[in-house]
Protein backbone atom coordinates (compact mmCIF):
# COMPACT_ATOMS: atom_id res chain seq x y z
CA UNK A 1 0.00 0.00 0.00
CA UNK A 2 2.65 2.46 0.67
CA UNK A 3 4.26 1.71 -2.73
CA UNK A 4 1.35 3.62 -4.15
CA UNK A 5 1.14 6.11 -1.46
CA UNK A 6 -1.58 4.30 0.63
CA UNK A 7 -1.10 4.40 4.91
CA UNK A 8 -2.03 1.08 5.80
CA UNK A 9 -2.73 2.16 9.61
CA UNK A 10 -5.19 5.49 8.10
CA UNK A 11 -5.98 4.38 4.70
CA UNK A 12 -6.92 0.64 4.91
CA UNK A 13 -9.73 -0.82 6.85
CA UNK A 14 -7.62 -4.36 7.60
CA UNK A 15 -10.39 -7.01 7.95
CA UNK A 16 -10.34 -11.05 8.52
CA UNK A 17 -12.29 -13.23 6.48
CA UNK A 18 -13.08 -17.02 6.95
CA UNK A 19 -14.62 -17.27 3.30
CA UNK A 20 -12.30 -14.61 1.14
CA UNK A 21 -13.23 -15.67 -2.15
CA UNK A 22 -17.29 -15.56 -1.37
CA UNK A 23 -17.08 -12.50 0.69
CA UNK A 24 -15.06 -10.42 -2.48
CA UNK A 25 -17.17 -11.67 -5.23
CA UNK A 26 -19.92 -10.11 -3.28
CA UNK A 27 -18.57 -6.84 -1.92
CA UNK A 28 -17.81 -7.02 0.94
CA UNK A 29 -14.85 -5.89 0.65
CA UNK A 30 -12.56 -3.62 -1.86
CA UNK A 31 -9.18 -5.60 -2.40
CA UNK A 32 -7.75 -8.86 -1.44
CA UNK A 33 -4.40 -10.63 -1.69
CA UNK A 34 -5.32 -13.97 -3.71
CA UNK A 35 -2.89 -16.50 -4.52
CA UNK A 36 -3.72 -19.59 -7.23
CA UNK A 37 -5.50 -20.74 -7.25
CA UNK A 38 -8.25 -18.63 -6.18
CA UNK A 39 -6.42 -15.66 -8.74
CA UNK A 40 -7.37 -18.13 -11.15
CA UNK A 41 -11.17 -18.78 -10.54
CA UNK A 42 -11.71 -15.05 -10.03
CA UNK A 43 -10.67 -14.33 -13.33
CA UNK A 44 -12.39 -17.04 -15.01
CA UNK A 45 -15.71 -15.97 -13.27
CA UNK A 46 -14.91 -11.93 -14.12
CA UNK A 47 -14.67 -11.31 -11.02
CA UNK A 48 -12.58 -8.29 -9.89
CA UNK A 49 -9.30 -6.33 -11.82
CA UNK A 50 -6.02 -7.75 -11.15
CA UNK A 51 -3.64 -5.07 -10.49
CA UNK A 52 -0.35 -6.12 -9.48
CA UNK A 53 0.39 -9.91 -10.90
CA UNK A 54 3.94 -10.65 -8.98
CA UNK A 55 4.88 -13.18 -12.01
CA UNK A 56 5.36 -10.58 -14.55
CA UNK A 57 5.34 -7.15 -12.60
CA UNK A 58 8.20 -5.62 -11.90
CA UNK A 59 10.42 -4.90 -9.22
CA UNK A 60 8.88 -8.30 -7.50
CA UNK A 61 8.82 -10.69 -10.96
CA UNK A 62 12.45 -9.89 -10.06
CA UNK A 63 11.93 -11.57 -7.10
CA UNK A 64 12.12 -15.07 -5.48
CA UNK A 65 8.44 -16.54 -5.17
CA UNK A 66 8.43 -19.70 -3.33
CA UNK A 67 11.88 -20.43 -0.72
CA UNK A 68 12.28 -23.19 1.66
CA UNK A 69 14.04 -22.59 4.83
CA UNK A 70 15.27 -24.84 7.83
CA UNK A 71 16.41 -23.70 11.14
CA UNK A 72 20.57 -24.47 11.90
CA UNK A 73 20.12 -26.64 14.46
CA UNK A 74 17.44 -28.90 12.55
CA UNK A 75 19.70 -29.05 9.24
CA UNK A 76 22.74 -30.09 11.67
CA UNK A 77 20.14 -32.62 13.92
CA UNK A 78 18.75 -34.36 10.70
CA UNK A 79 20.44 -33.42 7.98
CA UNK A 80 19.22 -37.03 6.00
CA UNK A 81 15.71 -36.14 6.82
CA UNK A 82 16.53 -32.57 5.38
CA UNK A 83 17.80 -33.73 2.41
CA UNK A 84 15.09 -35.93 1.96
CA UNK A 85 12.41 -33.28 2.02
CA UNK A 86 13.98 -31.19 -0.24
CA UNK A 87 14.61 -34.14 -2.70
CA UNK A 88 10.68 -34.56 -2.51
CA UNK A 89 9.79 -30.96 -3.14
CA UNK A 90 12.11 -30.93 -5.90
CA UNK A 91 11.07 -33.78 -7.55
CA UNK A 92 7.53 -32.38 -7.05
CA UNK A 93 8.55 -29.46 -8.80
CA UNK A 94 10.19 -30.97 -11.83
CA UNK A 95 7.09 -33.77 -12.21
CA UNK A 96 4.82 -30.59 -12.34
CA UNK A 97 6.56 -28.98 -14.54
CA UNK A 98 7.43 -32.21 -16.97
CA UNK A 99 3.36 -33.01 -17.00
CA UNK A 100 1.76 -30.38 -16.13
CA UNK A 101 -1.87 -31.75 -17.17
CA UNK A 102 -1.17 -34.79 -15.19
CA UNK A 103 -0.29 -32.48 -12.43
CA UNK A 104 -3.36 -30.23 -12.84
CA UNK A 105 -5.53 -33.37 -13.25
CA UNK A 106 -3.89 -34.41 -9.59
CA UNK A 107 -5.09 -31.12 -7.82
CA UNK A 108 -9.03 -31.80 -9.35
CA UNK A 109 -9.03 -35.61 -8.29
CA UNK A 110 -7.67 -35.16 -4.66
CA UNK A 111 -9.76 -32.04 -4.45
CA UNK A 112 -7.55 -29.00 -3.81
CA UNK A 113 -9.19 -27.28 -6.86
CA UNK A 114 -12.67 -27.68 -8.41
CA UNK A 115 -11.80 -27.68 -11.96
CA UNK A 116 -8.89 -28.51 -14.53
CA UNK A 117 -8.95 -24.45 -16.04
Amino acid sequence: AAYIGLDPNNDIEWVQESKPVEAFAKGKFDAYLFTPPETQQLRAKKIGHTILNTTVDRPWSQHFCCMTSAAADYVNKYPVATKRVLRAIVKGADLCASNPAWSAGQMVERGFVDSYE
